[in-house]
């Protein structure tokens, strides 16, 4: 794959209230659930990657900004102290704007996180599910099979019986 075809997967959107409706599953459609798994929590992982990329880009924008605003508010010497300088730049608009987008994302980034955890936790409830069917169909064929071989033993004790009746006669 190359790099542009994943920045190109990585830029296709989500249906973020698809995942969020995708985590339930029946147990009676287990077989189904478990198919959609890999992708699923591929296309969270991807929602999560979106994010820290445009948390990083907010990052290095508010970063930038306050760069400039800092040096241009040096220069023209009105403000020389750090908590003088600081105190303006907490009330520029700019920064503020960068600054609660960067917040915002973080929310956004924690969610992401929590939703990635989540359909990791399907994928282990999944496979336990899986195994736990799989051993009651193996119990239920013992069981079956069991019967089998009563059902047969019972066949043979009538037909010894037959026969030991037919002897007495």
């Amino acid at each position: 794959m190359r790099n542009t075809e994943l920045i190109e997967l990585l830029q296709s959107t989500v249906d973020v209230k698809r995942l969020i409706r995708k985590l339930k599953f029946s147990l009676d459609d287990l077989e189904n659930a478990a198919e959609q798994q890999p992708s699923l929590r591929l296309e969270a992982g991807k929602f999560r990657a979106q994010l820290a990329l445009e948390k990083g880009s907010i990052r290095r924008r508010l970063a930038r900004q306050v760069g400039k605003q800092s040096l241009k508010l040096r220069r023209d010497g009105d403000y020389k102290t750090e908590g003088a300088i600081k105190n303006k730049l907490s009330q520029d608009t700019k920064i503020q704007r960068l600054q609660k987008q960067f917040d915002t994302l973080e929310v956004y980034s924690d969610f992401a996180h929590d939703l990635h955890s989540a359909y990791t936790e399907r994928s282990m409830a999944i496979s336990m599910l899986t195994r736990l069917r799989a051993s009651e169909m193996s119990s239920h064929l013992n069981a079956v099979k069991g019967d089998e071989e009563v059902e047969s033993m019972s066949k043979k004790a009538r037909h010894l019986s037959d026969k030991y009746g037919e002897l007495e006669d």
